[in-house]
Parts: C-alpha cells; sequence; structure tokens
C-alpha cells in the first residue's frame, strides 16, 4: 500500500521498543525497568538492563477488552460500552468506604438503548479485566526472575492507564512502584495537546525515525511516478467516457 503511493521505507524497526526508547531514562536503563504498553487489543512488555534490551513480550489483551467484557455483560452495543468506560469506568470502587451505589441510565447515552445498570457492577467488570492483564505481565517478569526485583520502577503508557485508581491497583498486583509516563515541554514535544499518554508511542516512533536517519530523509516521494499515476488514471476514465 505504501509502496502504491509511490513514497520509499527508509528503514523498519519494531513498534515494541518506540516508547521504551523514547521515554526511559539512561539511568532506568542502566537499572532493571519495565515499560508496560497497553494498546487497544495488545500489551507490550519491554525490560532493560545495563542499556540493553533484556526482554519483550506481547500479550494479546488491551483497552479495547475492557470495551468488549462491558457490552457483554451490560448486554450493550460496543459505542455504548465504550461511553461507559470512559465516562463511569473506575477500578476497585467497592474499596471505598461509605460509598453509595449509582445508577446509571443507558438512554442518556444512546438513545438506542434502554434499561440501567450499576456503576459498582461495572467496576467489578473494568477491575476483572484490568487485573488479568496486570497478572500476565507479573508472570511475564517471573519468566525472568524479576516479578518483584525492578529498582527503577514499572513504567506505564498509553490510554487504558488512564483509568482511576489504575496505579494502585498495579502496585497491589506487580508489588512495585509504578508510574505513568505524561510528554511534557521538558521533552521533545512542546505542543500541550499532546501532553497525553495515549500518545506516546506514536509520537517517539517519529522521533526515533528522525533520530535513527543518519542525515538522510525519512520518507521520498518520486512526484514523476506520482504525477505519472494520477494523469494515467484520468486517461483512463475519459478513454471509458468517450465512445
Amino acid at each position: 500500500a505504501i509502496a502504491d503511493l509511490g513514497i520509499e521505507i527508509y528503514d523498519v524497526f519494531p513498534n515494541l521498543i518506540s516508547a521504551p526508547e523514547g521515554i526511559l531514562t539512561k539511568r532506568q536503563k542502566e537499572l532493571w525497568v519495565v515499560c508496560i504498553d497497553i494498546w487497544a487489543s495488545t500489551t507490550w512488555i519491554t525490560v532493560y538492563e545495563e542499556w540493553t534490551l533484556k526482554y519483550s513480550q506481547i500479550i494479546p489483551i488491551g483497552w479495547d477488552s475492557v470495551t468488549n467484557d462491558v457490552a457483554l455483560w451490560v448486554r450493550t452495543s460496543i459505542d455504548t460500552a465504550e461511553r461507559l468506560k470512559l465516562d463511569h469506568g473506575q477500578i476497585n470502587l467497592e474499596k471505598f468506604e461509605n460509598y453509595t451505589d449509582i445508577t446509571i441510565d443507558l438512554s442518556k447515552i444512546s438513545a438506542w438503548e434502554d434499561g440501567e445498570t450499576s456503576k459498582l457492577y461495572l467496576s467489578k467488570i473494568i477491575t476483572a479485566r484490568y487485573e488479568e492483564i496486570l497478572y500476565f505481565v507479573k508472570d511475564a517478569l517471573k519468566r525472568i526472575w524479576r516479578d518483584w526485583m525492578l529498582p527503577e520502577w514499572a513504567v506505564f503508557v498509553w490510554e487504558a492507564v488512564k483509568m482511576k485508581w489504575f496505579l494502585e491497583l498495579s502496585k497491589e498486583i506487580l508489588r512495585l512502584p509504578a508510574t505513568i509516563w505524561i510528554p511534557c515541554a521538558n521533552s521533545v514535544i512542546w505542543d500541550s495537546t499532546l501532553w497525553d499518554p495515549s500518545f506516546t508511542s506514536v509520537i517517539w516512533s517519529l522521533y526515533l525515525a528522525n533520530k535513527f536517519r543518519n542525515g538522510k530523509s525519512v520518507m521520498s516521494i518520486n512526484v514523476k511516478w506520482f504525477y505519472g499515476s494520477i494523469f494515467g488514471s484520468i486517461k483512463k476514465v475519459i478513454k471509458k467516457i468517450l465512445p
């Protein structure tokens, strides 16, 4: 598809390392540190020591799995489940003292929905899936004998980590200090609208492509081929129209 557009690929590198290569400091890479990137359908794990990538794994569960669970158990559409997750989702809501459960009217979210659900019930659905993801991460770290021995923390990125009380759950399961990396003005990202963990991997993929291109253009367009293709297509259309 890229070649059909007349764009030349300069180099290829795994997106798995884009976030950790961009956000982890030299000190963190020197000691044991794990970067956990929770994407839509997968979760990426990368472990560094002595400035070297020691271990990596991709878990086939992600942010969309939470939406699917909500849609299944609340008996609603995917779009409504996504809104429920973003607007009313919360982890471990039952742990709060003196909490009074709230009923959510589904018709207020979508005109095509009826009925209602409990915010506490929604929290239990979301918490169960997040626990599963974190237990998979813990199991991956056990394979390299680092399930609770990472002095430079667990660093989380992407949109899924913005769920309320996520860090508290991750510290409890992984038994590691944890943090969420957020792009800010002291990095290469100056646009405040991009200071969000959701954009971490995409931003750093572009940054690394620019960093390692060795003075060459990351992409080049064959102008002669591009215009020749356009005029060639127009010529074919005209031939079909004219008798």
